[in-house]
């Protein structure tokens, strides 16, 4: 019989984590006032009171409920008071945006782009006000390209003559979070530094902090692996598979592994951990016949896989993986079985409390979300087939795993991803010992570097390997159907199908029928939400100006179609609206997307459906529009004293409002994108002439008419 509160005490762990990470996403989603003080006081109240309470009542079990809510309450408020911590340090970085230099200490190597040079940094002191403050946080500065860049070491230290600007998003719905993003990793700001506005401070002393000693160190690995022959994507995937370097890997490598399912092993993580903890155990099987030999292991294990964990940079999910197997490690070493959930909410536990905003990290999610799979389905599934022969039970192993795992996480995949790789189980097959022989070929490689044949030998298998490995991959792109998409799934989706996917695994392991009927009670829920938003989806209609730099984007919504008319010159600019516009076609379930151009206004002719589009002048439904662009010259033969409702300013040259607002009586003036903030500035000067509502796309992000359609 399954019992939720007997299996919820084999885990202790499991039971602060869980108030911890409620604190912490109550405080994400519900704004709250500056209450750390507060808070702090109410934990020191609770945790005088709960021991106090677990003093008086230690010997009576039945009040021991008292001291379970005080441990609860604590944990909750810490996560609270996590958040707010960060906030705030978030909110001391403000001042960036008034800075006009800086002295800041290189944290990482320079990665080359197409123009610039992009550096990882950490500020020492910032100027900004007429003096210099102390202000530590992390910026991202593009330098241009030098000759003299390529030389910056980690650690040194440089005086920039730039001003750093803060992270700003476009503004259009369901487009990545990059300034949210970049604050969770703690990089608060930007930084463009041109030639001859920066030099190595006089006051140079290399720092040597844990961060920039990895940095060198990986900087070093990676310039063995190139002085090895090495080069191109062989080199990026190589760095990226041993040393977590993944700034070298190109889009379309990446894109590929994603859709053959085997993106997990580009970033530094549990696998490689295991791959790395495996290897040292069964090389050290003989100290476990010696005196202390075992806690000579368990030390020689942890000491390695944390030195791993540390040239890796250190980084969310390598310090998850190795948390996790040191607890394991330690368990082994006690001569006792360690509980794999209590591990990794341990792990869980102090890496939120060392950065709560992990629990909105994709890969952090995706991390937990697959052990917890392998952990939890991995036996229940291994069972149902069994052999003697030894290399079909490795393949069948493999199979276990990958389908584990990924059971665990496709609600996320689709969630973040919006697709399916439908051959994963064939590339995890070929994928994970490859990728474990390339990692054992790798560290042969830096391990035998000073004998210039054992490296060569090494790199030129290596080499060979990371050949094959992308081989597979790009033959699994050319399967038949190798990806599904779009597909279309939102959060109170994904917390259905959890729910769902749960209860059904719960019911199979303890053949509890009522498991079963609130599994299916929960299949139900979802297909009668999804089956809500395609009807929505299939009755929305909106018109919008989308926010892509330098471009003119008009997006016209009917049902699940949509009608992009832009000023797109190139692929490049093609490129720039997807980016800016992907999130939001899946947010709005959309199944066709038609494009048309802007570029010759005066002969555009456009019939489709319900929407009319005649030079500059369009009718959607009873919404009516114009565009006007400032590289048309004249306004005689648009339309004349009609009433409009939105009118879209655009073009680089400057634009005779006042000529405009006599021919034109619109209800909106939306300044779209391709219009340059010099004109902009020109064009709310003149904002008093009219009672017109103003909007500017570049300020405000997206422009979205809705409510007149309806």
């Amino acid at each position: 019989m399954f019992n939720i509160s007997e299996e919820y005490r084999k885990v202790p762990f499991v039971r602060f984590l869980v108030p911890l990470m409620t604190g912490i996403l109550i405080s994400l989603l519900v704004p709250l006032q500056k209450i750390s003080g507060v808070t702090g006081l109410l934990i020191t109240g609770f945790i005088v009171l709960s021991v106090a309470f677990f003093l008086s009542w230690i010997s009576d079990y039945k009040h021991r409920w008292i001291f379970g809510t005080g441990i609860n309450i604590l944990f909750f408020l810490l996560g609270i008071t996590l958040v707010q911590v960060r906030i705030a340090k978030e909110e001391s970085a403000q001042n960036v945006d008034n800075s006009s230099a800086v002295v800041a200490t290189v944290m990482d190597q320079p990665v080359e782009t197409l123009k610039t040079f992009r550096v990882l940094m950490q500020t020492e002191v910032v100027r900004y006000e007429g003096s210099w403050h102390k202000e530590k946080y992390k910026v991202l500065s593009y330098f241009e390209k030098d000759t003299v860049v390529e030389k910056l070491q980690p650690g040194m230290r440089l005086l920039i003559h730039s001003g750093i600007r803060k992270f700003r998003n476009s503004g259009n719905p369901g487009e990545f979070n990059y300034s949210r993003y970049m604050a969770d990793r703690g990089v608060y700001g930007r930084l463009y530094v041109p030639a001859g506005n920066w030099k190595i401070s006089k006051e140079d002393k290399k720092v040597n902090s844990m961060i920039v000693l990895s940095a060198r160190i990986r900087q070093k690995a990676y310039q063995i692996f190139k002085n090895n022959s090495l080069k191109g994507d062989i080199l990026a995937i190589t760095s990226a598979l041993v040393l977590g370097e993944r700034d070298y890997i190109r889009e379309e490598v990446k894109e590929s592994f994603g859709n053959a399912g085997v993106m997990h092993v580009m970033a530094v993580s549990g696998l490689h951990v295991g791959i790395v903890y495996l290897v040292l155990y069964y090389l050290l099987f003989f100290l476990d016949k010696i005196s202390y030999g075992r806690l000579l292991r368990t030390l020689l294990i942890l000491m390695a896989l944390w030195i791993y964990a540390f040239i890796t940079g250190l980084s969310p999910s390598v310090l998850r993986a190795t948390t996790m197997f040191s607890f394991v490690v330690v368990g082994q070493g006690l001569s006792r079985t360690s509980n794999t959930y209590n591990s990794l909410a341990i792990s869980a536990f102090f890496l939120l409390c060392l950065n709560p905003m992990y629990i909105r990290n994709v890969g952090f999610q995706l991390s937990y979300m697959a052990v917890l799979g392998i952990v939890f389905l991995y036996p229940k599934i291994y069972v149902i087939f069994s052999t003697r022969y030894w290399l079909l039970d490795k393949i069948w192993v493999l199979v276990c795993v990958s389908l584990s795992a990924q059971l665990a996480t496709f609600p996320l995949v689709l969630l973040y991803f919006h697709q399916f790789p439908n051959y994963f189980l064939i590339t995890n097959i070929f994928a994970i010992p490859l990728v474990s022989l390339i990692i054992y070929l790798g560290f042969l490689v830096l391990l035998f570097s000073f004998s210039g044949v054992l490296a060569s030998v090494f790199s030129c298998i290596l080499s060979y390997t990371v050949k094959g490995l992308v081989l597979i991959i790009k033959g699994v792109n050319y399967f038949p159907l190798a990806v599904t998409e779009p597909i279309f799934l939102d959060k109170p989706g994904v917390l259905m199908l959890y729910f769902f996917l749960i209860s059904l695994a719960i019911f199979f392991h303890h053949r509890n029928y009522k498991l079963l009927n609130l599994s299916l009670t929960f299949l139900i829920i979802f297909i009668g939400w999804n089956l809500f938003l395609k009807i929505k989806a299939n009755n929305q209609k909106s018109v919008s100006v989308l926010n892509v730099p330098g471009i003119s984007a008009i997006q016209i919504v009917d049902g699940r179609t949509a009608y992009v008319f832009s000023s797109a010159n190139s692929e490049k600019d093609i490129e720039k609206i997807h980016y800016a516009a992907e999130g939001y076609w899946h947010q709005l379930r959309l199944k066709n997307i038609k494009w048309e151009s802007l570029n010759n206004l005066q002969n555009l002719t456009f019939k489709d459906r319900n929407l009319y589009f005649y030079h500059n002048q369009f009718q959607f439904y009873n919404f009516r529009g114009c565009l006007f662009s400032s590289e048309i010259s004249g306004i005689e033969s648009f339309i004349n004293q009609n009433k409009i409702d939105i009118l879209i300013l655009s073009g680089s040259g400057r634009l005779p409002l006042n000529k405009i607002l006599n021919n034109f009586n619109p209800h909106y003036i939306v300044i779209d994108s391709s219009v340059p903030w010099y004109n902009k500035n020109y064009l709310f000067a003149d904002k008093e002439y009219s009672g017109n509502i103003f909007f500017s796309v570049r300020n405000e992000g997206a422009f979205i008419a809705e409510e007149v359609l309806k």
